[in-house]
Order: C-alpha cells, then sequence, then structure tokens
C-alpha cells in the first residue's frame, strides 16, 4: 500500500484503486474572529476565581453567540470563530505537534518556548522557523515539575464548533504556577493572524492568505504580574511587560480590538501594564470577584458581538 500526501487531502492507492480524501484547509474567516486568553495559573485556584472565570467566559459564549446570530439574520455558521487559550508559564500546543521543530518528548505537555528574536514576539508565520522542542528537562525535577510551566489545558482553535470551546472552558483547571501572559497574548494574536490561518489548519509551511473581511478581539484575563523567573526564563518581568506592550500596540495598530481584565485585587505595577495594553480606549477592565466577573463577560459578549470589520 503506498501512501501520498499532497496539501489538498492523502491519497491512499490499493490494489490500483484510488480514493482521495480532501480535507484542505477552510476558506479564511470573514465576520468576527475572538481569542479568549485566561490564565490558569496557581494563584486562579483560590477565592473562587477559577469558578468564577468558568461561568463567566461561558457566559461570554452564550451571549456572544446568541447576539451575533440575533443581529445578522444572514449570518452563516462560520462566520464566528473562537480560540481559547488557557496559559500559565506557557501554552499548551498538544493539537500541533506539526508546529515543532522536533515532536515534543512528551505529547502531552507542548509548550514551547518562544522562538528566538523577533520571530517569538510577533505573528510571524509559522514557515520563517518552527517552534523550540520543549525542554522538559529543564522543569523536570521532583522540585520543579513541568505542570508550573505548561498547563494541562491545551489550546482550541481556531475553530468555529463552539460546542467544542464551551466543552474546554467548562474543564479548565488552575494548577500551574508561574504566569507569562506576554507569550499568551502572543498566542492569542497568532490565533486570529491570516499569517497563522493555514498554519493552524494543516500547513505549517504556508505564508499568509488573502484577507478577507474580518473583526477580529483578543480578551486577555490575568490575576497577578507576570512572573519570568518563577518558568526560569532568562529575562525580567519589566522586559517581559515591554515585550507584552509592543505586542499590544501592534494588535491595535492592526485593527485587532484589544481587551484585559484583571481579576481580583489591583496592584499598580499590574494594572498599569493591562491599561496600556488595551490603549487609550477605555477597554482595560478590572473584576473584584468571580461574580463581577461574570457580569463583565456579559458586557463584554454583547459589545464584542457587535464588532464589525473596518474595511
Amino acid at each position: 500500500m503506498l501512501r501520498i500526501k499532497l496539501r489538498s487531502g492523502v491519497f491512499w492507492l490499493l490494489g490500483g484503486l484510488a480514493i482521495a480524501s480532501c480535507d484542505s484547509a477552510p476558506e479564511p474567516p470573514q465576520g468576527l474572529e475572538v481569542a479568549l486568553v485566561l490564565d490558569t495559573s496557581g494563584s486562579m485556584s483560590v477565592d473562587g476565581r477559577l469558578d468564577g472565570l468558568t461561568a463567566g467566559a461561558s457566559r461570554f459564549l452564550e451571549v456572544l453567540e446568541a447576539r451575533w446570530t440575533r443581529s445578522r439574520p444572514d449570518a452563516r455558521a462560520d462566520e464566528l470563530w473562537l480560540s481559547l487559550l488557557p496559559y500559565s508559564g506557557r501554552v499548551n500546543l498538544r493539537a500541533h505537534p506539526e508546529f515543532f521543530d522536533k515532536e515534543p518528548v512528551n505529547p502531552q505537555l507542548a509548550c514551547p518556548n518562544p522562538r528566538k528574536g523577533a520571530l517569538g514576539q510577533d505573528d510571524s508565520p509559522l514557515s520563517l522557523g518552527r517552534l523550540p522542542n520543549p525542554t522538559i528537562g529543564r522543569f523536570s525535577s521532583r522540585s520543579y515539575p513541568i505542570k508550573r510551566v505548561c498547563p494541562a489545558a491545551a489550546m482550541v482553535g481556531p475553530t468555529r464548533r463552539l460546542g467544542e470551546v464551551k466543552d474546554a472552558v467548562s474543564g479548565l483547571e488552575a494548577r500551574g504556577g508561574c504566569t507569562r501572559f506576554d507569550l499568551a497574548t502572543i498566542w492569542g494574536w497568532r490565533a486570529v493572524s491570516p499569517r497563522w490561518w493555514l498554519a493552524w489548519h494543516g500547513d505549517p509551511a504556508a505564508e499568509a492568505v488573502p484577507s478577507r473581511p474580518s473583526a477580529k478581539a483578543v480578551i486577555l484575563l490575568t490575576d497577578g504580574a507576570n512572573t519570568p523567573s518563577c518558568a526560569m526564563d532568562r529575562l525580567t518581568w519589566k522586559e517581559a511587560d515591554a515585550q507584552f506592550l509592543a505586542a499590544c500596540a501592534e494588535m491595535r495598530r492592526q485593527g485587532i480590538r484589544v481587551y484585559t481584565i484583571y481579576l481580583g485585587r489591583t496592584f499598580e505595577g499590574p494594572w498599569d501594564t493591562l491599561d496600556r495594553c488595551a490603549g487609550p480606549s477605555g477597554r482595560a477592565h478590572h473584576a473584584a470577584d468571580g461574580e463581577a466577573l461574570i457580569a463583565l463577560f456579559e458586557r463584554l459578549a454583547e459589545e464584542v458581538a457587535a464588532l464589525r470589520p473596518s474595511s
């Protein structure tokens, strides 16, 4: 039996009979693309924060779906695309082993380190460089397990299957000990970037796709500050914050609506960083507790559902 891989699918030749399976990437999205970048570090397990997060994010999805469809009677299901990015010290890309320069040692903990230089700080396509293989050995000691850096919950999407995202939200756990929302936000950017569209859908070597009318939003939630030292990374929190703010500024320049949410008691440093990320538009929000977070997510769903492409 001879197996031949082609970009448009996989052809199996068996006994002179060719059977084609065409799983080509869907058309680039149009309508609305949303990435939820949600903190699942260890501190989210206290004061009912995780319960508030799961309830709030679930409510966001319900309201977004209902309002988007109601406001556009002619809307097709494929006009609403969602990505869910749980994070702690990294984002788990378990569904995409093809993104790595070598297959991850532990397929369940596929949390890459950032690519070197500018490639690790923007939406440069995967064709310019694969992801470094997760260095499990650095974090595998008894005193510093890999789970402090890599969340158990993997990224979901971009997908138009809202039920898949809802299921993933309900299963979130807060057990990672570190926070790198700068890296997580960059992955949220890539989730809505046309430069990554074909990579998410099966062609890591592809460049960008022609843009289509699409509104985009990235929503980041955290309850703390960047802690690169906890993740054994060789940069300071100030450097991590600077990288984060540069990514936020470029997303806004590209027309991506950036929202930030600080959960819990606010501290001046992290709050100032999140406020600067969202820009001068008042899209930085604070939720003191889970109840306030649920109400905030409902309001954000109403606002995001009203977004339309700017051009």
